[in-house]
């Protein structure tokens, strides 16, 4: 029988989802740490920044949802630069929006993706103090954490025989050719124990509908030995005392948690040194599947061990 808290926790959210997003399966995940220090010259700022990726190798495109806090002054542009590693500087190869939540594509010649995919692309968030870039972050972080209860067959079965590619590492099918799929980042310096005393662990849920709302939540053991359970139109992973860590709105079907002013995901979980287990749970519309469980889904499982 399906957890009651779980039923509970998650009919909560009603949103309508776009499932229009074409992504391919070929999706590589990234995640920039955008900070002062990652400028050439560093800067002195107390602002700090996420970045949001997803490759997609086959189309050549790169999207991305990027959050930023406390910029000392007026914005004043952001880009994407490259080419170029850890403390050298590159030209403009992609100008985003202004504001806090970008969400955007570039897309990108194969040569660019090549470029891109080994770390040799940042983002950079111009200011009127810092004109030169306030802060910067490099996109090279790849996802070290732990993934298991895939929906291409190798865990409990699909509702509706909706599964994923194999090798796509997601949950069951919510729209043709497309899974949820979360990953976790720790690195660096932690990877692959995240701290609870310097907690730096980041959620990144990609390959959800364009826009719906998606709700992160948190476990203590996983379900059905990590095989899972037939839940909507995917499958639970996640069981044991149960807790709701926050809601996020997607954009470009991606969102990400802890986003800066966010809590840390130690404390919204109240973790103590143990391995803990993540998944999001989202909504689709129209419906997938046939029958009633269509409006749901989930993306595959996290597991996090986490050190003192």
């Amino acid at each position: 029988m399906v957890h009651a808290s779980v039923r509970s926790v998650l009919t909560l959210l009603v949103c309508a989802a776009s499932l229009t997003q074409t992504t391919s399966a070929q999706t590589v995940p990234r995640l920039a740490r955008l900070n002062g220090a990652q400028e050439v010259p560093s800067t002195t700022t107390p602002a700090t920044g996420l970045g949001f990726v997803a490759i997609d190798v086959a189309a050549n495109t790169l999207t991305y949802r990027e959050v930023y806090q406390n910029l000392s002054s007026a914005e004043t542009a952001a880009h994407i630069h490259g080419f170029a590693t850890p403390g050298f500087n590159a030209g403009v190869l992609h100008a985003q929006a202004l504001g806090t939540l970008k969400c955007g594509v570039w897309g990108m010649t194969a040569a660019q993706t090549l470029q891109v995919l080994p770390g040799n692309s940042y983002f950079n968030v111009h200011s009127t103090a810092f004109p030169g870039g306030e802060i910067r972050g490099q996109i090279n972080l790849a996802p070290d954490q732990v993934t298991f209860c895939y929906g291409d067959g190798s865990a409990a079965a699909c509702p509706c025989a909706n599964f994923s590619a194999v090798g796509d590492m997601e949950g069951c099918l919510h729209a043709p050719g497309m899974g949820g799929r979360l990953v976790g980042y720790a690195g660096p310096p932690s990877a692959p124990n995240p701290s609870i005393a310097n907690d730096n662990l980041v959620l990144h849920a990609l390959r959800l509908p364009a826009s719906t709302f998606v709700l992160f939540f948190q476990g203590t053991a996983p379900m059905a030995g990590g095989n899972g359970i037939p839940f909507g139109g995917g499958l639970l992973c996640v069981s044991g005392a149960l807790s709701r860590l926050n809601v996020k709105a997607t954009c470009n079907g991606q969102a990400g948690l802890p986003e800066p002013g966010d809590a840390t995901i130690s404390f919204a979980g109240a973790v103590a040194p143990g391995t803990y287990y993540y998944q999001a749970w989202f909504r689709v519309n129209p419906p997938f599947c046939s029958g009633a469980v269509a409006f749901d889904n989930l993306t595959n499982g996290v597991a996090v061990t986490w050190v003192p």
